[in-house]
């Protein structure tokens, strides 16, 4: 919030620079539901038909003043909403009017640094759980640690290959702050010294930041998911790109992006145990986990494909400003 607050001027400014230069654009395209303040100095500005993109679940709580408010001046002043997924769009109020267009991803192999190696190992009798995103709490690495405790009891032949880095550096103030409201999870000697306390060093290995998600992806055998925003989220349409299923934490799964026991399988959110079935069941069922993600590649090539969705988003412009 203090950030939000401290770009204002900023904003304020850069939009006086373009009504001088460009006088007016036909459509202004809001990145995230978030940045509703630059969305209505554009509003004031320009002439506009206004676009917002909603990549998050929309907090819907009736009886939050901050909600009404924040709906109200939606309602006024924005023409569409794009929300990323069938997940995101249930959560909206429903008198928006909203377009469904899926996140998209392919794979551009000039940007890939070919030449970085992963450290996987290509054992067939090893199962492979990918994991891609910060070391937060948020993301679920807490969940996915207390799983593997689980299945090391079951005595399950598998290995965690964690991709990723700690969320931003912060002072040690700041840092305290977030850490005691939970909103980040950055101690990495208190990993640590989690996975030695209960013997899981064996069993996991952080990669760090990757550029090579192609042989990332085309070296697991599933991704795990456990994020605790109950939605699926972009590693997820990453996989099925590479026909690999994934177990993700969402409680309500929207057939758009993950069809439960079909693309893949959906856990109850911040359940270890729950999480910890699923994953036993594809390391014991390889001829599932194949059928899996085979599934999920259909799926990304009906509701993923870059193309059909920039198609979308084309026909979406010329419509509202025709």
């Amino acid at each position: 919030m203090i950030r939000e607050i401290f770009y204002i001027p900023f904003t304020f400014i850069s939009i006086i620079y373009l009504k001088i230069k460009y006088r007016d654009f036909d459509i202004i395209h809001t990145n995230e539901i978030t940045d509703i303040i630059p969305a209505l100095l554009c509003k004031i500005f320009f002439k506009s038909k206004h676009i917002v993109h909603c990549r998050s679940r929309y907090r819907n709580k009736v009886s939050s003043l901050r909600n009404k408010l924040l709906k109200n001046l939606l309602i006024k002043n924005i023409d569409f909403f794009i929300a990323i997924d069938e997940n995101v769009k249930h959560s909206l109020p429903p008198d928006f009017n909203i377009i469904v267009v899926n996140n998209s991803f392919s794979q551009n192999l000039n940007n890939e640094n070919k030449i970085e190696k992963i450290n996987i190992d290509k054992d067939p009798d090893t199962f492979k759980i990918g994991y891609i995103g910060t070391l937060s709490s948020s993301k679920g690495i807490n969940n996915l640690l207390k799983s593997i405790i689980l299945l090391k009891e079951q005595k399950a032949n598998f290995h965690i290959y964690a991709a990723g880095s700690l969320t931003r550096k912060y002072s040690k103030i700041v840092s305290y702050i977030l850490n005691s409201l939970g909103l980040i999870y950055e101690d990495y000697e208190k990993l640590i010294a989690y996975i030695n306390l209960n013997g899981l060093k064996d069993h996991i290995t952080f990669l760090g930041n990757i550029n090579n998600i192609g042989e990332f992806y085309s070296s697991i055998d599933i991704l795990c998911f456990p994020s605790k925003y109950n939605s699926p989220g972009r590693p997820v349409i990453e996989a099925a790109f590479f026909s690999k299923p994934s177990i993700v934490s969402v409680d309500d799964p929207k057939t758009d992006t993950l069809i439960n026991n079909v693309t893949g399988i959906a856990t109850k959110p911040n359940d270890d145990i729950d999480l910890s079935r699923a994953i036993l069941d594809l390391a014991k069922n390889k001829i599932k986990r194949l059928e899996l993600g085979l599934n999920a590649k259909k799926l990304y090539d009906k509701n993923f494909n870059p193309v059909i969705n920039a198609d979308k988003i084309y026909k979406l412009y010329s419509k509202i400003t025709a």
